[in-house]
């Protein structure tokens, strides 16, 4: 088929036309295959145009319309990247992040979990960038099965199962860790509530602490609610009614002020040499240097890379400062680098092409998880040295 036939095609798949694209398969006496083939994968395109406009994802709707065999058998060969890129990017956005209630954004975790789409993904997860994008999508997803606001025990016991096929992209104790932080206005509602809501949401809690055990184990749970929340009286009501174990509470150091700046510059979006300037001179013991280095290299994991740079400019900073040194150089190579690694075997390559930027030093050469990165460094220097 000539070029701007192709394109007329494609035009017309992406816009979710399936009628029009039916007829111009019949127009250009395309073959049965491919007229059922593009036609179901503009109907998908349809249907993430529905989800794209919709006020979160109706997943009642969505599922059934999306268990048509059509689309079931369309889905159980297709490598077509392209699509499936838009799909999580949609059930990303439209739902999981849709400024809605949680019970409008659950939608997109059944929709991920049916089993068509569910081997569509796993079939092609190793494609460039998906695995990275599916292990946020299934983090934030768990989030939203646990979130205190508008999620009642039956959702919860409704959708974690199909969140949960995708544990093994999640960091399960840090996503632990970050659910059971948020109970704070929780336990402090709970006393506003007729007796009637008040054992509904305690089923939640209870829920909650089963699935959030079963992701971890009882002990890493009871510690963490120990922690947080020893002082709380339906936590110890949790106690008395072994729900939970005894736990000693886990003594720590207060943050110091260095360790304060650090974490709110890790925060923002972008890393500025102004926020460097301020905790800087604050950069004074081995220690102090050690923790900045480990901190460099859990940006650059973040995709933060320019956090990174500007630490680094900070030793050649015009501001009064030059020359000197606030991290441990050889640390924030090994950090640095096992990250890379990292990021290479998740394919993230809009990260690794922001690493490109990295000075040469803080690089290991000698780590063969990094010799792809490595080889595409040294190209992209000598194509493109600097001025």
């Amino acid at each position: 088929m000539e070029f701007q036939k192709l394109m007329a095609l494609e035009l017309l798949v992406r816009q979710g036309n399936v009628d029009a694209v039916k007829d111009f398969a019949v127009s250009e006496g395309l073959t049965s295959s491919v007229k059922e083939e593009k036609s179901a994968e503009a109907g998908i395109y349809n249907a993430l145009t529905c989800m794209e406009n919709d006020c979160g994802i109706d997943d009642d709707r969505i599922v059934t319309f999306l268990n048509q065999e059509r689309f079931t058998n369309y889905l159980a060969s297709s490598t077509n990247l392209l699509l499936m890129d838009e799909l999580i990017e949609v059930l990303h956005q439209s739902g999981l992040h849709a400024c809605m209630e949680a019970y409008a954004q659950i939608g997109a975790v059944a929709v991920m979990g049916m089993p068509s789409i569910a081997s569509f993904v796993r079939r092609n997860l190793d494609a460039p960038g998906i695995r990275e994008k599916m292990s946020k999508f299934a983090h934030d997803g768990y989030r939203v099965v646990f979130s205190t606001h508008d999620i009642d025990p039956d959702q919860v016991e409704k959708y974690f199962p199909l969140v949960d096929i995708w544990r093994d992209l999640v960091d399960t104790k840090k996503l632990v860790a970050e659910v059971l932080d948020n109970f704070d206005d929780f336990f402090e509602n709970l006393e506003d509530y007729d007796n009637s809501y008040r054992r509904s949401r305690l089923e939640f809690l209870d829920m909650v602490l089963e699935k959030t055990i079963q992701l971890t184990d009882r002990t890493y749970v009871s510690q963490i609610m120990n922690d947080k929340y020893s002082d709380n009286a339906h936590y110890q009501k949790l106690l008395q009614d072994g729900k939970l174990d005894p736990s000693q509470k886990t003594q720590s150091s207060p943050k110091s002020e260095l360790q304060k700046m650090v974490e709110e510059y890790g925060r923002k979006d972008s890393g500025y040499i102004w926020d460097v300037r301020k905790f800087g001179p604050l950069v004074q013991t081995k220690e102090d240097l050690e923790y900045l280095s480990t901190c460099m290299g859990e940006w650059l994991g973040k995709g933060k890379a320019k956090h990174v740079l500007e630490v680094v400019n900070y030793e050649k900073d015009q501001d009064g400062n030059k020359g000197k040194l606030i991290y441990d150089k050889d640390l924030a190579r090994k950090e640095i680098s096992d990250n890379l690694a990292r990021l290479s075997v998740l394919k993230s390559f809009d990260i690794l092409g922001e690493a490109l930027k990295l000075p040469e030093d803080l690089i290991d050469r000698n780590n063969p998880d990094i010799s792809g990165f490595v080889q595409a460094y040294d190209l992209t220097k000598k194509h493109n040295p600097e001025e």
